[in-house]
């Protein structure tokens, strides 16, 4: 059987990394072919951080809305509802346009781009099945890069319906909001969603089997989230698992390990995801972990010397940047340049209100490494911008090695905290010390001079904070 066509590199997967590093691939000069069986974007565009944060929008302006009165605003005319089919709409026509755009880069590079089922057959065989016909595509290629992603996990005993019990991409179709939610698991997806329906007028359980909310970042911030939460009315049950979920009239009756009883409308499973890989049963057993993840070396190589991966496919932390970091770093060492995949400052996002954000090592997790830190801590309560904006709930902690002063981490909750994490991010990956960043001019006003000062507190050198 001939090939259809021979790629230098075939990217199979066109989310944030497969389609990223199909553009760079094309501007580097190679032909390339990509393949994706649902839309370009993946699930990041399509069912999760655009549709999601469009959603985080609405929530944050019906807060601040609702907030009128500490801006010198009379509120005896203000009573935000949420229009949630007119919402709906919104989001759809805003991932819509970024799904046109990206074809529309595909398209402006020269990239051959399939819409339909590939399958790898072997290290120089693809299958595809297009949308638009029954008769099946065969390519071959210099160089495969893999980008398959990855989908909702569930949980051991409880069934997915799609209809009763949700997972993320279902509550995103949801074109009504249901009267009240239990939310399974306290991670980035759970208190995203538990903080967006709160504000919709929703009655939302999360009950997280670990001890607290959004375990991986900062104590103070999962306390503050924690609090939020509470605030809009959502019961949050920490170190709490669940016993039975059933299906109860038009709704579902869940028992969790506490024995409490509760019954809701509807259930969405936030229990994290698990890697898609389309391949041969051969092809598996040489590339892929006993967790289903393709196994790469720190230049995101396969086994097979022609066969690179990137992005959730792999592992790690499952975020677009990352991934699509991982699509560049994968095409620069198919052109045979020798780039080492750097993790150690890729910046997170918990898109509640306030933000948390954060880079590099935690306190925490430096102390268990045996790291000797010093710490420096700002409290956005103090900043002026902050208050002018009623956004004081809110911290910045940095960490550096004691030892040498370089920055090694930190955490940044506060309104905002999304766009000022870069300048931390940059600081951990140029490996800077105080010494080298003491003296920054941060502009005036801003709530990002929070982040200067944190930095200038390592060494006690915080300008608006009372000395101990």
């Amino acid at each position: 059987m001939s090939p259809d066509k021979v790629y230098d590199i075939f990217v199979v997967g066109g989310g944030p990394a497969g389609y990223a590093a199909a553009i760079y691939a094309a501007k580097k000069g190679l032909k390339v072919g990509l393949a994706e069986k649902d839309k370009p974007g993946g699930t990041c565009l399509n069912r999760g951080c655009i549709p999601t944060k469009t959603y985080c929008a609405s929530a944050e302006l019906m807060m601040k809305m609702r907030e009128s009165g500490e801006f010198g605003i009379k509120q005896s005319d203000i009573n935000p509802q949420i229009d949630f089919s007119e919402l709906f709409r919104r989001k759809e026509s805003i991932v819509n346009k970024q799904v046109e755009g990206i074809r529309q880069l595909i398209k402006g590079n020269r990239i051959d781009y399939y819409e339909g089922d590939a399958f790898i057959e072997s290290p120089e065989k693809v299958l595809i099945s297009p949308k638009s016909s029954d008769e099946k595509i065969f390519v071959d290629f210099r160089y495969l890069l893999i980008c398959t992603g990855s989908e909702p996990s569930g949980i051991r005993g409880v069934e997915v319906d799609h209809k009763y019990i949700l997972d993320s991409t279902d509550i995103l179709s949801l074109q009504e909001l249901p009267r009240s939610l239990l939310i399974i698991g306290g991670g980035v997806i759970g208190v995203e969603f538990a903080m967006i329906m709160s504000v919709f007028g929703v009655k939302v359980y999360l009950v997280e089997i670990l001890k607290r909310l959004i375990a991986t970042e900062d104590m103070m911030a999962s306390r503050i989230v924690q609090n939020r939460l509470k605030s809009l009315g959502a019961e949050v049950y920490t170190d709490v698992g669940i016993e039975n979920l059933s299906l109860s009239g038009e709704g579902v009756n869940a028992l969790l390990s506490n024995k409490k009883n509760i019954v809701v409308d509807r259930v969405l499973i936030a229990a994290g995801r698990r890697p898609v890989t389309n391949m041969s049963d051969s092809l598996k057993r040489e590339l892929v972990n006993e967790k289903g993840f393709i196994v790469v070396d720190d230049y995101l190589k396969t086994k097979i010397d022609n066969i690179y991966a990137a992005g959730d496919v792999i592992g790690g932390m499952m975020l677009a940047h990352k991934a699509h970091y991982d699509g560049e770093i994968a095409v620069d060492n198919i052109l045979g340049k020798n780039h080492k995949a750097d993790y150690s400052a890729v910046p997170a996002v918990v898109y509640t209100h306030p933000e948390v954000a954060s880079a590099g090592i935690s306190e925490e997790k430096a102390k268990l490494k045996g790291i000797d830190v010093k710490v420096g801590r700002f409290f956005v309560a103090s900043n002026g911008m902050a208050m002018a904006r009623n956004a004081t709930e809110g911290f910045v902690k940095i960490i550096s090695e004691k030892e040498s002063g370089r920055i090694i981490g930190g955490t940044i909750v506060s309104e905002s905290a999304s766009e000022m994490v870069t300048a931390l991010t940059l600081a951990i990956k140029e490996k800077m010390t105080f010494d080298n960043i003491h003296d920054l001019i941060w502009p005036h006003p801003t709530i990002s001079e929070s982040v200067g000062e944190a930095m200038r507190d390592i060494r006690g050198m915080a300008i608006h904070k009372v000395g101990i």
